[in-house]
């Protein structure tokens, strides 16, 4: 699955009568366990959000956009994945 844009937005609360703010970093090189949280069609393919689910990033949530990805986005829903990084650049397995 070829992905665009790999980053990770922190969700951090301000206040309780605010709405959360989000930073954007660049996800380290390394293989990330994560689970899909929200999936969209969009104009040039699917974006996806993942929640990673183990180690120092557990509850980050990566936002990503496949170009290829052949399946319903609502189907992906749920699907336990694997993110893995190399040279910045992400590729996203996920479980059959």
């Amino acid at each position: 699955m070829l992905l665009h844009s790999l980053f990770v937005m922190h969700a951090s609360r301000v206040h309780k009568m605010q709405q959360s703010a989000f930073t954007e970093v660049v996800l380290a090189d390394g293989a990330y366990d994560a689970i899909v949280v929200d999936a969209e069609r969009v104009e040039d393919g699917v974006r996806l959000e993942l929640a990673i689910t183990a180690g120092p990033n557990k509850g980050d949530v990566v936002a990503v956009r496949a170009t290829n990805l052949t399946m319903d986005p609502v189907n992906a829903l749920g699907i336990p994945a694997r993110i893995v990084v190399t040279n910045n650049s992400p590729r996203v397995e996920l479980e059959p």
